[in-house]
């Protein structure tokens, strides 16, 4: 297991990532804050914020920073969804409509996520309807729907998805939302560190701040 390190400029592209469900790395710190002469020490200020996400052989956040970049893309692969589900006619176009649904409801909700955080457009209200909950546990279940079943179901299929496509969109982004809020000030429950360039150094040190900050600097600066 590997992770991406993000800095804290990109704490949008964090949050669109744990929505997705990326978690802050557990075997790494996690989040990492840090002073230097540049950013001095203040206990109600963040110095540089990195963030240590997940990062595995699978789906982690540099799949998802593809769809970050170009959230268009995806969009327009969804717009071309209903008008295959409806003319689907054989068992191996179905499942693989299946397998797209799957990858494409993620990667819109987070194109979706992306257009918001650039005021693209806005909600009415940050708190999850009951309907927004619904549509997207059932825009969760159909793929799987879809593989229990056969393309007769095509129209069924292709209804339900569009009765439900746009009201799990904002559950997606509300969740979003919530997740900004709560790592808008998550640095304050990392340890502070104090970095010291070095002369004749390439390499600075990092320490951590506390008790024996004073010793771990005489010692080694």
């Amino acid at each position: 297991m590997n992770h991406a390190i993000i800095p804290t400029g990109c704490l949008k592209f964090v949050a669109a990532c744990a929505t997705a469900g990326i978690e802050l790395e557990k075997g790494s710190k996690g989040i990492s804050n840090t002073y230097s002469k540049d950013q001095k020490y203040d206990p109600d200020e963040p110095g540089k914020v990195f963030y240590y996400l997940s990062e595995s052989n699978g789906y982690g956040p540099i799949n998802l920073a593809k769809v970050w970049d170009n959230p268009d893309q995806d969009l327009s692969e969804y717009a071309d969804l209903d008008g295959r589900l409806r003319n689907c006619r054989d068992a191996k176009t179905w499942l693989e409509i299946a397998d797209d649904l799957e990858a494409l409801a993620l990667n819109c909700a987070f194109a979706n996520i992306r257009r918001f955080s650039r005021n693209e457009f806005s909600v009415d209200s940050p708190k999850v309807s009951d309907e927004e909950t619904f549509a997207a546990e059932l825009l969760d279940k159909l793929p799987g729907q879809m593989r229990a079943g056969t393309f007769a179901n095509r129209v069924k299929i292709a209804n339900s998805l569009k009765s439900c496509w746009e009201p799990a969109m904002f559950a997606w982004i509300k969740a979003f939302i919530a997740n900004y809020l709560e790592l808008k000030n998550a640095w304050k429950a990392a340890r502070p560190s104090i970095r010291i360039e070095r002369e004749n150094n390439p390499y600075p040190l990092i320490i951590p701040k506390g008790k024996q900050t004073r010793e771990l600097l005489r010692r080694w600066a």
